[in-house]
């Protein structure tokens, strides 16, 4: 057995569409980052308000939440290729618009709130479009290694990524973080056109009205997903824990400064201790993602996920009462490795299940649970830490995850190995 044969990880890499779309997309993902520490460090400077950072993440999350549906159906009816390039093109223009306004000195918390919101409708339709993409750049038998390697170069984007960000903000400013993401968004475009696929066919509609057509399809995806025997469960297991649990990594500024004492007004500190803790969740995943694109056993991976989701809920629990901020980027590493193994496991499994004609309309209600769901619960939390500080609402999402997500995971088992007790 060659060594190819033996690592699934290495047969992803040898595919020449994976190679060319990782190649050009990890470079626009270290500039994601970069803007991310850079925004999250610049809104907390501005205001020193954790409803503001909830404000920004709230920004982003609505547009998933109520437009991702539509990129769903968008993904299963246009090429999904094209629906990339001209998203990204605009997610490109708004780091652009950051960049000028900070250098005018016009930069705002509207400003980020508003540019945010309409990165969080770009996202909402290219999001789907993405991974509807990826079975047709990669062979089925390499899916799963795709997808935990996909996870292992974002991680490693985000471990890299915020320390760029941190450097570049203490270096030469917030403009400059800025600039270098919309620059970096050229590598990712550069690689769609590169890419060889399959010429793109368009599936029918019996509804020739758009509204109709539209409600019509997402009713079907709905009740696709919810019915279906493994995905209904696995993405409501996922939004619960993303809701209540994910949103932590948008206050890494407030808890630096609040909890382990990092000055606001030191941009390079403050900056420095965020990087640290975006780092250490990006050791974390990328161990973990690293270890999961070997593996092909789907069962085992199934039985990953509820392990995964409820370790993250105890180590934000643990985040909160650590008595130093060594430890805490320990506990955040921890982190880090459930929430790969959790995220990236349960698309991989949504992505094996799903017919092929359901596809983009299944995974925006994954994308919803993963993206939607953090910055969703980052409003409420930080509306309530606005007035009780950060510990009593994480940890309260913490606890409250590692209950619900329990008991629905052991009704629904109970349910099943005694059709007794299910209603006729």
């Amino acid at each position: 057995m060659s060594i190819s044969e033996r690592y699934a990880a290495l047969r992803a890499f040898q595919n020449r569409n994976f190679a060319i779309y990782t190649s050009g997309n990890s470079l626009s993902l270290i500039g994601m980052w970069v803007q991310r520490v850079a925004l999250g460090v610049l809104i907390w400077k501005l205001t020193e308000s954790p409803f503001w950072v909830g404000m920004v993440a709230f920004a982003e999350a609505a547009p998933i939440i109520l437009l991702t549906p539509l990129g769903g159906v968008i993904a299963d009816l246009y090429d999904q290729r094209k629906v990339l390039i001209i998203c990204l093109s605009i997610s490109c223009l708004q780091s652009f618009m950051l960049c000028l306004l900070t250098i005018m000195d016009l930069i705002t918390p509207e400003w980020i709130v508003g540019l945010t919101l309409l990165t969080g409708i770009t996202f909402a339709i290219n999001q789907t479009a993405r991974l509807t993409l990826v079975p047709k750049m990669i062979p089925r038998d390499i899916l799963n290694p795709a997808i935990a390697l996909t996870a292992v170069i974002f991680n490693m984007a985000r471990f890299i990524g915020p320390f760029v960000g941190g450097w570049v903000v203490a270096e030469f400013g917030f403009a400059a973080a800025f600039g270098l993401n919309g620059v970096s968004f050229i590598s990712v475009l550069v690689a769609l056109l590169l890419l060889h696929l399959p010429p793109f066919v368009p599936r029918e509609r019996t509804e020739s009205h758009p509204f109709r057509g539209f409600v019509n399809d997402f009713a079907e995806g709905w009740k696709y997903t919810f019915t279906h025997p493994s995905i209904g469960l696995l993405i409501l297991m996922i939004a619960i824990g993303a809701v209540l649990v994910r949103p932590f990594p948008e206050f890494f500024a407030g808890i630096a400064d609040v909890i382990y004492g990092f000055d606001p007004q030191d941009e390079a500190s403050l900056a420095w201790s965020v990087a640290v803790l975006s780092g250490a969740m990006g050791i974390g995943s990328i161990l973990s993602g690293t270890w999961l694109a070997n593996i092909t056993n789907l069962s085992l991976l199934r039985s990953l996920i509820l392990p995964a989701i409820l370790v993250n809920a105890v180590s934000l629990i643990l985040l909160m009462i650590m008595p130093s901020f060594w430890l805490a980027v320990v506990v955040v590493g921890i982190s880090g490795i459930a929430q790969t193994i959790s995220g990236s496991g349960s698309q991989s499994l949504v992505q094996h299940d799903v017919e092929d004609e359901m596809r983009g309309r299944v995974l925006s209600l994954w994308s919803i649970a993963m993206r939607g769901g953090p910055a969703m619960g980052a409003l409420f939390m930080g509306l309530i830490a606005g007035y009780l500080g950060f510990t009593i609402p994480l940890i309260a999402g913490g606890v409250l995850s590692l209950t619900i997500v329990s008991a629905i995971y052991y009704r629904q088992r109970n349910m099943r190995d005694n059709p007794a007790n299910q209603e006729v």
